[in-house]
């Protein structure tokens, strides 16, 4: 897990589990999904959509631009990636591309936050088990235009 001083309890709590003989797939029949579009109705794909949706809302409300990269005028794409457990908690985060100015690591403490949110990550399936799936996610960071 990404170590941040004054971790909240839930994140205390998902630290502490042992998560060693967990197998971590990539690839499943039900990959995991962002929540707040379980009760939609339509079809899977409506679903999805849904849920990239909130997705992208969650980083616009809850990514902080690092003040040395506004600073410095960096922009560019960050790439973090995290393990959604088969209980919904987010672990594992890893900074896989970085920026300077400290946007790699904003990234990486923004999708920390998820396991603080009401609503949790539908996990991942197979053969009709929640299973662990790893999760890669671009976070672009560009400045507005005057």
């Amino acid at each position: 897990m990404f170590a941040q001083s004054g971790a909240t309890e839930s994140e205390a709590l998902v630290a502490k589990k042992d998560w060693s003989n967990d197998q971590v797939y990539k690839v499943v029949e039900q990959m995991p999904r962002f929540p707040g579009c379980e009760e939609l109705e339509g079809s899977e794909q409506d679903r999805k959509r849904c849920a990239s949706d909130k997705l992208f809302e969650y980083i616009s409300e809850n990514l902080v631009y690092p003040e040395d990269a506004l600073k410095q005028g960096i922009e560019g794409m960050a790439v973090v990636s995290f393990v959604i457990r088969s209980d919904s908690s987010v672990t594992d985060v890893k900074i896989v591309r970085d920026l300077a100015g400290g946007c790699g690591d904003s990234a990486a403490s923004m999708v920390e936050g998820m396991n603080d949110l009401t609503e949790k990550w539908i996990p991942g399936s197979k053969d009709g088990e929640n299973v662990s799936c790893i999760y890669t996610l671009p976070v672009t960071f560009r400045l507005k235009k005057k």
